[in-house]
């Protein structure tokens, strides 16, 4: 026979609750079920294409991204739990070789909430500063009791775009390179789209 079990979660996010039966005829007695599910608002972000971003996780988004060119990558704001998902913050944090322009909530069902079974789009605009590796995190506050600060980190790869790259001796931080050698390396090894301009300076 199909078995009711009324409950009640007593506040938002993640509950879990045992269901124990004794019964003779089981190998196991008693045999224990766990029966888990969250309650309130709760957020999954995705990335466009219907694959999680999980907090805590790397997304490294698709596409050949050109340093000193502005770049964009949307992703997806889905609203899962029983209750309207409000965001209060998106922000960005721990730039690593990158520049970002701005960070765009688009397509929300209105203002900032999202009912349940719904979803809003972020575009974040960004330029990689030099060919190489770069990163940043992005941060979304909502009241999602689970994670209330859901935090991943974007990734990616940049080669030489148009522009013009410093080559220093001395470095600091207005220096693209240190060292013409790897300046010239760095165009073998990341490869370039467009017109690059070397100003060379050497301060003894």
């Amino acid at each position: 026979e199909p078995l009711q079990v009324d409950f009640t979660p007593v506040q938002d996010g993640p509950f879990s609750f045992d269901l124990e039966f004794d019964h003779t005829g089981m190998n196991t007695s008693p045999f224990i079920l766990t029966l888990e599910g969250y309650a309130g608002p709760r957020l999954r972000v995705e990335d466009g294409a219907g694959g999680l971003i999980a907090h805590n996780s790397t997304f490294n988004p698709a596409g050949t991204f050109a340093s000193q060119q502005s770049a964009n990558v949307t992703v997806e704001l889905h609203s899962t739990g029983s209750d309207n998902l409000d965001v209060t913050q998106i922000s960005t944090s721990n730039t690593n070789n990158v520049t970002i322009t701005s960070v765009t909530p688009t397509s929300y069902t209105g203002g900032n909430e999202l009912a349940p079974n719904t979803h809003g789009n972020v575009m974040i605009q960004f330029t990689p500063n030099a060919p190489g590796t770069f990163s940043f995190n992005v941060t979304v506050a909502s009241n999602d009791a689970g994670t209330p600060a859901y935090t991943f980190t974007i990734s990616g790869g940049s080669v030489f775009g148009t522009g013009i790259y410093t080559i220093n001796n001395q470095g600091g931080s207005g220096a693209n390179f240190s060292d013409i050698g790897y300046a010239i390396s760095a165009l073998h090894t990341y490869g370039i789209v467009g017109n690059v301009i070397f100003e060379v300076y050497d301060n003894g």
